[in-house]
Parts: structure tokens; sequence; C-alpha cells
């Protein structure tokens, strides 16, 4: 049956929108994880800085002469590393409980009680298809490399300028939250393209031919967005 645009903005459009924030909500775990990482990073600084601080100041002569320095980074590397592997487990999981919601909400407003839900192997390669040259995994280790080259950058500015540990410290835990950020932006964007792959699957998966693009059109709605508000394509194109 035939329905109108206000009927299925209802039905699907504000399901998955709803779906999408109770995800965002639990994107909450990503602050704890990051603040827990940059309390590690700073306890490593100062336990180093406790056997070999003058005045405040790191001698970065015993730093480089005893290989502190690189055991210190190391110990950045692992942090990056596990903070990652953090992110991503959390991440995916969540991504994957939307994806089943999504497909599951939409089948049952088309009146499609005989679904089945996609395998997961289906689900696992379209989260890691590539779109605009990348997939999620690749831009999650992209960033954590970012974080790990961006404290070690840190950390050897401020024994080359003489900087105290606490200014370290500080600027150290200052460039987490940059990083934070652009994780946190990275899952938000990657977790509504993937919501998205669950509604194109559904609807190819229950023989639709075109779709039609509709917008969230609030607060957070880029211009980009608007502009294919209401637009029809063939749903390979879309």
């Amino acid at each position: 049956m035939e329905k109108n645009s206000a009927y299925w903005e209802k039905r699907i459009a504000e399901n998955t929108w709803k779906t999408y924030n109770s995800l965002e909500d639990r994107n909450r775990d990503l602050i704890d994880f990051y603040m827990k990482a940059s309390e590690k990073i700073r306890t490593q600084l100062y336990w180093f800085a406790e056997q070999m601080e003058r005045d405040g100041v790191l001698s970065r002569t015993e730093m480089y002469d005893q290989q502190r320095l690189q055991k210190l980074e190391k110990k950045y590397r692992e942090i990056a590393y596990t903070l990652g592997k953090q992110v991503e487990e959390v991440t995916v999981q969540n991504m994957q409980e939307g994806f089943e919601e999504v497909y599951k909400n939409i089948a049952v407003s088309m009146a499609d009680i005989d679904y089945t839900m996609p395998n997961k192997k289906l689900m696992e390669k379209l989260m890691n298809e590539p779109w605009r040259g990348s997939c999620f995994s690749s831009r999650l280790w992209k960033n954590q490399k970012n974080l790990e080259k961006g404290l070690n950058d840190i950390l050897r500015t401020g024994l080359q300028q003489g900087k105290s540990v606490t200014g370290i410290a500080v600027n150290l835990h200052n460039y987490v939250g940059e990083n934070f950020n652009v994780c946190h932006r990275l899952v938000r964007t990657e977790t509504m393209h993937y919501l998205n792959s669950a509604t194109i699957q559904r609807y190819k998966d229950a023989g639709v031919n075109y779709v039609q693009i509709w917008a969230a059109e609030d607060e957070r709605t880029c211009d980009t967005c608007k502009k294919f508000h209401g637009k029809i394509y063939r749903i390979d194109e879309c």
C-alpha cells in the first residue's frame, strides 16, 4: 500500500534517529576510556620524573643516555594500542546492534514478518567496505597512530625546551583531549553510515528499486546533507 512521506518518516526515519541517539549515549564509554588512558600517560611520566628530575625539570641527557626515553615512548605506544582496542571493540558491538535494530524496524514497518536478519559475515563486510577511500577500522587505527606520534612528539619537544614535568603533563593531557574529539567524531560518522547501510540492505532484500533521501533536519545536520533531503535515487546509486 502506498504511504505518504509523513508516515514513512514516523515509522522509519524517526526510529533510525532514535537508534542512532541511543548509540550516541553509549559513546560515553569512550570518554571513560580516554580519561583512564590520559591518567596512565601522566602517571608514567611522573614515575620517570621521580627518578631523574632536577628542580622540576627532566634531565634530557639522562633520559637519552639510559634509554629511558625509549622505554617511556614504548609505554605510550602500548597505552595508545590498548585504547584503540577498547574503542574498536565497544564501537563495533554497538554498531552491529544498531544495524540489527534498524534492519528489524524497517522490516516490521514494511509489514514483512518473515524477514531474515543478514548473517554476521555480511554485516562485517558492510562495516569494512571502504567509502571515501577508507573504512572504519583503518580510520580508527590511523587516529591511534596519530595519538602515539603526538604523545612522543610532545615528550621530546618538552625535553628539548627544558619544560617542567608539570608543563609536559598538561600538554599531554590536552593532546589526549584533542584526539578524543577526533575519535568521537569518527565514531559518530561511521555509526550513521553503518545504520544507513542497514537501511539500504533491508530495502535491497525487499526488492526496492528506488529510495528517497530523508535527512534529520536538526541543528546537527550540515548544509550538504540538507541539499539531498527529499531527492529520489535508484537504490544502487544512492
